[in-house]
C-alpha cells in the first residue's frame, strides 16, 4: 500500500508570518498536531503542537511569545515523502527519525500529509483483513463476570467478537456460548481462552 492512499489531502497549512497563538488555534479547529508551514507554495518548516508546548511550558513570557511568529520555532529540516512511497518505507522514517509527520510532497507542491495514527490505522486495515474468523462454542458459567472475562480475553489477544449467543442449559449452573470470532493468530487466541480456565467444545472456520 502507498501513502496516497492514507494521507490527508489538501491538509491545514500555515505561514510563517503567522503567530503561533494562530496555529494553536488551527490545530484545536481542526483537531490536528501538525502544520505544514508554506512560504509562496512552498513548503519551508512543520510546526507541532509540541512545539508550541515547549513554548507554553515556561512560566515568563509564555503570553508574549504566543505572538510571536511560527517561522521562530518551526522545524525547518523537514523530512518528505513523495504520494507513491510505501506505508513500510514510510514507517520506517518515523522511526529512524523520532518524528510524527511526514509532509507528502509531489515534486516540490505540497499535497499531503500522513501521520503516525494514519499508518497505524492502515497497518489494523491490513490486519483484519487478513483475520481468520470461527465460531467457538463454549460452556461457561452463568455468572455474567464469566462472560464478561471470556470476551475481554479475546479482546486483549487482537481478536474482534462479531457475534455472542448464550443459551442458559434448565436446571444447570452453566450456559452454553456461541461467538464468532475473527482473530489474526486462532491459535494464540485459543491458547489464551484455554489458559484462563475455559473449555472450548467447538471451532469451526468460517472464513
Amino acid at each position: 500500500m502507498q501513502v496516497v492512499a492514507r494521507m490527508t489531502r489538501r491538509p491545514v497549512v500555515i505561514s510563517p508570518d503567522a503567530t503561533l497563538r494562530e496555529a494553536c488555534n488551527l490545530m484545536t479547529k481542526n483537531a490536528i498536531r501538525h502544520l505544514p508551514v508554506l512560504k509562496d507554495a512552498d513548503l519551508v518548516g512543520i510546526i507541532t503542537d509540541r512545539d508550541i508546548l515547549s513554548v507554553t511550558s515556561h512560566a515568563n513570557g509564555a503570553v508574549a511569545d504566543l505572538d510571536r511568529p511560527v517561522g521562530n520555532y518551526m522545524t525547518t529540516s523537514v523530512i518528505t515523502i513523495s504520494p507513491d512511497t510505501y506505508l513500510a518505507d514510510a514507517v520506517q522514517l518515523i522511526r529512524k527519525h523520532h518524528i510524527a509527520a511526514l509532509p507528502v510532497l509531489s515534486g516540490s507542491r505540497l499535497v499531503g500529509i500522513i501521520t503516525e495514527g494514519d499508518v497505524l490505522a492502515a497497518l489494523l486495515d491490513v490486519a483484519n483483513r487478513n483475520a481468520h474468523l470461527v465460531r467457538m462454542e463454549l460452556t461457561i458459567a452463568r455468572s455474567p463476570e464469566h462472560f464478561q472475562r471470556l470476551c475481554q480475553i479475546i479482546t486483549d489477544r487482537g481478536g474482534r467478537l462479531h457475534r455472542a449467543e448464550r443459551h442458559p442449559r434448565a436446571h444447570d449452573k452453566r450456559i452454553d456460548v456461541i461467538l464468532e470470532v475473527s482473530s489474526p493468530v486462532v491459535e494464540k487466541l485459543v491458547d489464551a481462552i484455554e489458559d484462563a480456565g475455559f473449555e472450548i467444545d467447538l471451532i469451526v472456520y468460517t472464513g
